[in-house]
């Protein structure tokens, strides 16, 4: 027990501070570990300007406290795939060892990739190239069924190296929802053999398939986590046409034998990817409503579905695998090709604090620009940018001048002479630079212009015309270095005085 001499504590309901004060206060020893599942954290702060301060924090260091609690957390760009590729499938309980295998790159294909959390790494080729589904783990996983776009009743087995011929499935599926273990899989919905969807649910041993109940109402890209005896499923599309295409938000839980309708999702995830350890443990990401992309993510943890931070791209066809905790989820692939990987890792930070701004450690979406362009000059800070020239179309070029507060863009003067490739500028929004470039029809410049907040002027040009330079600097004391200079690149640097 503490021994207090002298005690004052103070707090009301609602507070996250409680303060025990006195004169001679002596504290018994304290111990404890970070729980991630728990809401929040106590903890003494012994900092000087705080005193003895006994803090209640949340434990995430990331996002809001949902209820019941969930610790948010945050994407990230992972490693890119060997083989772009869409209606991709993925499996594996953890973002260090996730699998895909197979999916459509214009053709049907059958390359099978390994992810250890950072890069991919290619495996053993399918022996029958295809879109598919899979479960399972990286080094024991099944392949059921498929298209080439032909419906498939086959089955293959992955042992981390190779894959081999399993049972033949009873229905010809595609694009339906599979959960389990390689020895112990159950597989739900579905195209059935042409353009139709399917109720039918079939388990597979390791050997054979046997066909199971059937699920409330047909379904195609669906999701589904936990064994082939305690699965949660998301029905995904019930549709395979507009306007209802992937239009379910409907969960449910499947026993083994019966199916209970539990709480909807808060956004529709068909075509999207999965993650997660078991059925009371799992997450959702990505897929289509309507036909549209969705960046929506979402977990269960058998009570209520959380929303957590948006994928950063929309995008549906994706694979997916991980788990809750530890090492986190990952997603890849996806429509109309992609290649891009990106993890989801929950981080906890000492000493327990966190910001409840979700952008705080992400990108966030800002206002539209006014004319929309590639490859323009920039310079300046996130609240005070400068944006000029760039690339309208492949025959014009752009002489707008763009100016940001942080919040919108408003026009600014226009450059005198038309330009893109800029790469980068010089200075600041009141004082910037603007040298090189491409203009129109492929002349490499040499020209120089300096923007004094409204106006841009002439002045002497570059002594070796070129584009997509590094640069950087201010107005009157600027280097730039290297660039393009057609057929040809430079290695050449000048530095810029305020004249020459």
């Amino acid at each position: 027990m503490a021994n207090l001499k002298q005690t004052s504590i103070t707090g009301s309901s609602g507070t996250t501070t409680l303060l025990v004060s006195g004169s001679s206060i002596v504290m018994p020893s304290m111990s404890g570990s970070v729980d991630s599942g728990s809401a929040a954290q106590m903890y003494i702060d012994v900092t000087p300007t705080a005193g003895l301060t006994m803090k209640l924090t949340q434990a995430g260091s990331f996002g809001s406290q949902n209820s019941p609690y969930t610790c948010l957390g945050a994407w990230s760009v992972g490693g890119n795939m060997i083989n772009p590729r869409t209606s991709t499938s993925g499996t594996g309980f953890s973002n260090d060892s996730l699998l895909t295998a197979g999916g459509n790159d214009g053709s049907a294909m059958n390359e099978t990739e390994e992810y250890d959390g950072s890069s991919w790494s290619a495996g053993g080729n399918m022996s029958i190239s295809r879109w598919t589904q899979l479960t399972g783990t990286q080094n024991a996983a099944t392949a059921g069924g498929g298209a080439t776009p032909t419906r498939l009743t086959s089955t293959e087995e992955y042992d981390g190296a190779s894959w081999s011929t399993g049972g033949a499935m009873n229905y010809a599926h595609a694009d339906g929802a599979f959960s389990g273990q390689q020895n112990a899989g159950a597989y739900f919905g579905g195209y059935i053999g042409g353009p139709s969807l399917g109720t039918c649910t079939e388990f597979y041993n390791g050997s054979s398939w046997t066909t199971g109940p059937a699920t409330p109402s047909n379904s195609f890209g669906g999701q589904a986590q936990g064994t082939s005896t305690a699965t949660t499923l998301l029905l995904g599309g019930t549709s395979p046409s507009a306007p209802a295409y992937g239009a379910s938000t409907c969960a449910i839980d499947f026993d083994g034998t019966t199916y209970n309708a539990i709480t909807s999702t808060l956004f529709c995830h068909a075509v999207g990817a999965g993650y997660g350890q078991s059925s009371d443990n799992m997450g959702v990401v990505g897929g289509c409503t309507h036909g549209s992309n969705g960046c929506k993510t979402e977990e269960w943890h058998g009570v209520s579905w959380s929303l957590l931070p948006d994928l950063p791209v929309a995008n549906r066809y994706i694979g997916g695998g991980g788990n809750i905790n530890g090492s986190g989820a990952g997603v890849f692939g996806g429509g109309p090709v992609e290649s891009a990987t990106y993890n989801y890792t929950k981080v906890l930070t000492s000493p327990f604090t966190y910001n409840a701004a979700v952008t705080s450690d992400a990108w966030s979406g800002g206002p539209n620009m006014i004319q929309g362009r590639s490859n323009p000059g920039g310079t300046g800070t996130n609240n005070a940018a400068l944006a000029f020239g760039g690339r309208i179309t492949n025959s014009a070029d752009s002489a707008l001048t763009e100016e940001y507060n942080g919040s919108t863009w408003s026009a600014g003067g226009a450059l005198i002479n038309e330009r893109t490739d800029f790469n980068d500028g010089a200075g600041t929004q009141n004082a910037g630079l603007a040298a090189g470039g491409i203009i129109i029809g492929g002349t490499v410049s040499a020209l120089t212009e300096e923007y004094n907040g409204a106006a841009w002027s002439a002045q002497n040009t570059l002594i070796v015309a070129r584009y997509d330079a590094g640069q950087g600097g201010t107005q009157n004391a600027a280097i730039m270095a290297g660039g393009g200079k057609n057929p040809t690149e430079v290695t050449c640097t000048e530095t810029y005085n305020g004249t020459s």
